[in-house]
């Protein structure tokens, strides 16, 4: 029973510390006092309450195209699961050497796919506020400027564009610290593993197959326990 403690212990150590430290804190993923825009992440998150207000704050004006394409809940809009990424606990996992790693069976569920894309939330006709980058005198881009200060424009998704060529078309469309501004580029894979929103089904599948092995091993050393007190009394 010891060796089965142990082992479990190691593991799971392992396993706790093989990622990198968040994007937005530079630590690793840890409870935090409360988060109104991502909620779904505040006992375990890689960000901070002034994080969220921003993220939540800069969707607000991305998604600004008129009452007409509003929803209730800004939450409910695919988008706000796109703007929470730097603050999942599973970020580290999912963004590696300057992309951000979106799951293309995750894409479909959120956006639809081909010439539906955008569709099902008007994306098509209401579009995006994206911002306009500022410039000096002689055109050239001042640098570190906050999104929106110089100004903004409609953009349109084309018929049928894909979600990673929207995401990558403008610079301030994806969520502060993960977007093109911040020199990340979106990836849209067909794969199971190391992209959101497959990381947490990973983790679940691997913790499910350490405690399947503990069970096993916990039930050979009792049933081998009991042969020998079988033995003793035989």
């Amino acid at each position: 029973m010891r060796v089965v403690t142990a082992l479990l212990l190691t593991i799971s150590y392992l396993y706790a510390n093989a990622d990198n430290n968040c994007i937005l804190t530079e630590g690793l993923p840890q409870p935090t006092n409360g988060l109104n825009f991502c909620r779904k992440y505040t006992k375990n998150a890689c960000c901070y309450p002034p994080h969220d207000l921003e993220l939540e704050q800069a969707l607000r004006t991305l998604l600004d195209t008129g009452d007409s394409c509003r929803i209730a809940d800004i939450r409910d809009h695919p988008m706000s699961i796109l703007y929470c990424l730097p603050c999942s606990p599973e970020q580290p996992k999912f963004v590696r050497d300057g992309k951000v790693y979106l799951c293309q069976s995750w894409v479909d569920r959120a956006f639809g796919s081909g010439k539906t894309l955008y569709k099902a939330h008007n994306l098509n006709t209401c579009g995006v506020l994206v911002s306009s980058p500022c410039v000096n005198v002689n055109e050239t881009e001042i640098p570190n400027r906050d999104r929106y200060v110089c100004g903004d424009d409609y953009v349109f998704p084309n018929e049928g564009m894909s979600v990673e060529t929207f995401l990558n078309s403008e610079r301030s469309i994806g969520p502060l610290g993960l977007s093109v501004e911040d020199n990340y580029t979106f990836v849209v894979v067909n794969s199971t593993v190391n992209c959101f929103n497959s990381a947490e089904t990973v983790q679940l599948n691997f913790l499910f197959v350490i405690a399947v092995a503990a069970a096993t091993l916990i039930f050979l050393a009792e049933f081998t326990n009991a042969e020998n007190l079988l033995t003793v009394f035989d």
